[in-house]
């Protein structure tokens, strides 16, 4: 943290050492849990320390800046930054009651509110 904080580009360079160690200790929690519900949480952590990596390295780029990994493998890191931004699972939890109930508003100052 102290090395980030001597100046902007010395910060994106850490920001990406800290995702690419999460990377690491990530895959190696994944590796040792064959549980499909213990995954859920890692693999969704994985996805955004990748999401992170690439904007760090975007950034980087942008500044004309390039960085070395010291976790991955140039290659998985090339493979990492050269892909697509990840979206996650959109989960919707549901009560459950019938989802029936009618609202109906209008809050001084907030706008009208109409919803099922």
């Amino acid at each position: 943290m102290l090395q980030g904080s001597s100046s902007l580009q010395e910060a994106y360079r850490t920001g990406a050492m800290i995702e690419e160690m999460d990377i690491d200790d990530l895959s190696r929690v994944l590796l040792g849990t064959s549980d499909n519900n213990s995954t859920l949480v890692p693999d969704s952590h994985m996805r955004g320390s990748r999401n992170h990596l690439r904007a760090f390295s975007q950034q980087l780029s942008t500044m004309e800046l390039t960085y070395s990994p010291v976790y991955l493998s140039q290659e998985e890191f090339d493979q990492m930054v050269n892909s697509p931004m990840e979206q996650g699972h959109r989960y919707r939890f549901r009560s459950g009651g019938s989802n029936q109930g009618n609202c109906q508003g209008n809050m001084p100052g907030y706008g009208n509110s109409f919803g099922n």
